[in-house]
Formats: C-alpha cells, sequence, structure tokens
C-alpha cells in the first residue's frame, strides 16, 4: 500500500474518533478451547440477571444457545457466541446485516449466521462482524467497507464474505470503521471504511503475536513483549507521550515486557509480564484506573492489581486475577456488572462468573452453562434504551 493511501486512511480514522459515539474494545486473553468451554467455569449461573441499581433496574439478560461457548465477542449494539461446533450466533440490531442471518431484522433472541461452520475466531465490531474460517481466511458480514473478488465495496452485507487478500491468518480484531488481522508471519493487515475496501499491510511492524483494534488506533504486541502503536492520538492513546497522530506505530515505554494488550475508546493497556497492569490514554470515565479522569499520555500502573491474567477494555476497563474480575470506568448503563449506574475510578468487584468480552459500554461473560449474559447497554433491554 502507497503512503498517501496509509495518510489518508488514518487521517479519516484520526478524524472520525472524535465524532464516535463509542468503539470497538477488545480483550487481552486466550480464547477457550473447545474442551475448556464445554466444561466451563467452577462458578454457578451469575446473580446478575435482573438486579436494581442506584439509578434504577440493571437488566443483564442471558441466552443460551443450542451447544457450549467457546467464545463471546461484544459488538456496538449486537453480540455473537461462537460455539464449539464452529458455527456462530449472533442477537441484537441487525439493520446492518451484522447478524448474518441473510436479513437487515434486528432480533432479540440468537439468529445462527449463514454458511458459516469453520469459524475458529470471531471479533463484533461497530456493526460488523468478522471471523477466522478454518482454511486461515477471514470472511466479516454487516455495515464495513471490504475487498471482495471484484474488487472493494460497501459491504452491508447480511451474510460472510471473504476479505480478498488475506490468508494464513491466526486472529481478527474489529474496531469502530476498520479492522485488522494478524497472519502466521507476524505481520498486521488492516481495512475498512477510510481504505474504501482496500487491504494494506502495516509497515514497520514483525513477529507479531497479538494486535487489537479501537475506534482510530491500533496496537500491536511482539514476541520480545515490546508494545508498538498507531493511528489516532488525540488523548494520548499511542503511550508515546505526546497527543500527535502518528501513521508509523510507535513503541510504548512499559519498562518490562508485556504479555496482553487491550484497546479501548481512546485508551489503551498493557498486561505485564510481573502479573500488573498499565494504561494510558484517554480517561474521561476514570478508565486508567488511577482514581482520577485526567488523561494520561504515557503508561501509569493501575494500583492495587497483581497476578492478572487477562484484561479487557471499552470505556471502562477489566482485569481477572485470582479467580476475581475487577472493573473500573464507565458505569452508566450497568456495564461494571455490580448492579449499579455508579461509575468508579479504581478497580471494583464484579459479580463477572465466567470468561468475559467487553465494548464501549457492554460486557458479557460465558457462565459455567454455556450460557452467555451481558450487562450494559444490551439490545433491546431497559438499560440498552436509557
Amino acid at each position: 500500500m502507497k503512503k498517501s493511501s496509509r495518510t489518508t486512511w488514518w487521517a479519516a480514522a484520526i478524524a472520525m474518533v472524535v465524532a464516535a459515539g463509542c468503539a470497538r474494545a477488545h480483550t487481552g486473553d486466550a480464547v477457550p478451547t473447545p474442551e475448556q468451554a464445554a466444561r466451563g467455569t467452577d462458578a454457578g449461573v451469575s446473580p446478575m440477571a435482573h438486579v436494581r441499581g442506584d439509578a434504577g433496574a440493571v437488566e443483564c439478560p442471558t441466552w443460551t444457545a443450542p451447544i457450549a461457548t467457546a467464545q463471546v465477542s461484544a459488538g456496538a449494539n449486537h453480540i455473537c457466541a461462537l460455539g464449539v461446533d464452529g458455527r456462530v450466533r449472533c442477537w441484537g440490531d441487525g439493520e446492518s446485516g451484522q447478524l448474518g442471518d441473510g436479513s437487515f431484522v434486528s432480533s432479540a433472541e440468537w439468529v445462527e449466521v449463514s454458511g458459516l461452520s469453520d469459524a475458529r475466531r470471531i471479533s463484533a465490531g461497530n456493526a460488523y462482524t468478522c471471523a477466522v474460517r478454518g482454511d486461515a481466511t477471514v470472511a466479516c458480514w454487516g455495515g464495513l467497507w471490504r475487498g471482495t473478488r471484484t474488487g472493494a465495496g460497501l459491504a452491508r452485507s447480511v451474510t460472510p464474505q471473504a476479505v480478498a487478500g488475506l490468508r494464513d491468518v491466526v486472529d481478527v480484531t474489529s474496531g469502530g470503521a476498520v479492522a485488522c488481522a494478524l497472519d502466521t508471519r507476524g505481520e498486521a493487515w488492516c481495512w475498512g471504511d477510510p481504505l474504501g475496501g482496500r487491504l494494506a499491510r502495516v509497515a514497520g511492524l514483525s513477529g507479531l503475536v497479538r494486535i487489537d483494534a479501537g475506534y482510530a488506533h491500533a496496537c500491536g504486541l511482539d514476541a520480545a513483549g515490546v508494545v508498538r502503536c498507531w493511528g489516532g492520538n488525540d488523548a494520548g492513546q499511542l503511550g508515546d507521550g505526546t497527543r500527535a497522530p502518528s501513521l508509523t506505530p510507535v513503541r510504548v515505554g512499559l519498562g518490562r515486557a508485556a504479555v496482553a494488550i487491550a484497546t479501548g475508546d481512546r485508551h489503551t493497556c498493557a498486561l505485564l509480564d510481573d502479573g500488573t497492569v498499565s494504561c494510558w490514554g484517554g480517561n474521561g470515565y476514570g478508565q486508567l484506573g488511577d482514581g482520577s479522569t485526567t488523561d494520561r499520555p504515557t503508561p501509569r500502573e493501575v494500583e492495587g492489581l497483581a497476578d492478572v491474567t487477562s484484561i479487557h477494555a471499552g470505556r471502562h476497563t477489566c482485569a481477572v486475577t485470582g479467580g476475581r474480575t475487577l472493573c473500573w470506568g464507565e458505569n452508566r448503563y450497568g456495564e461494571l456488572y455490580d448492579g449499579s449506574h455508579t461509575p468508579h475510578h479504581r478497580p471494583h468487584a464484579t459479580a463477572i462468573a465466567g470468561p468475559i468480552d467487553t465494548h464501549a459500554v457492554l460486557t458479557c461473560s460465558t457462565l459455567s452453562t454455556g450460557a452467555v449474559q451481558c450487562c450494559g447497554r444490551v439490545p433491546g433491554s431497559e438499560s440498552g434504551e436509557r
């Protein structure tokens, strides 16, 4: 991809972040194996099915798929679950085709994505969803510009469509208006609305083991534990001490190796090799966990956390440690999973009972039964209409 094309892409993305109402949020953890998912966790069904918080009812509805869930992924107004059978079921807003069932119809109950039986990894974005298939290609559906065999076009596709030019893919991450894929060579490839569907390899990156896309920035983690970020930087989410956007990935000074990353709306967090967590960038909701709402353009350790095993970010942040999940940040819709609408600017205990995924204002958990439960701006719920 020519530099001019990359410049156009990120310039558009940086401009869009100002108007963005929500961003794709990502998690820094491993996908459960089918065997792990089938066994579930030791915890029972979460007590959060319907609780009353400080500002009224917080609804946390539960959906039960016909087979055990291997992974759940939360989008802006839809949710998808990958079953151990390789099939994907989605529910929520379907106006852009993001449910993948062949229609533009929304659904309060899960519907099966058409023509997809070999998914290995899924990622839900703002109004679209992508999956890594068994042959290491990527298919997406919903509202996202994409490449096709006949060129680029605006995908309001109601069924999965292959992203042309992508192969040997091991992971995919869906952001606000851009998606990225990680291949077996450790290279990152991104595409989306600002690119007009064109696929671009991110220059200056190699040996990546993880990649995560926010709304207008993205970050990659290499095998040496080095984190590099690029794109929009209005809140310091690139972590280089400035607020200047960068088309070239910049190294984040963490002081030690990272083992996982999670990008939120306008902030980023890294799980370090000593089990601690550092965050940087936007902090308007207290999502950096430092007790303030002041943006931080360089990493700062989240106090009170130790032995963390995974991290997750939206307009809030969650960390799993010692069998507990602690969350902090925005809680307008009850997304902190504590039965209230009270925001917290430091790590706070939750009622989460299993593996989770987060979006801007949504947190979903896979229960020991294999069912999926979500708190926050849940499509079709009272909380979602607030």
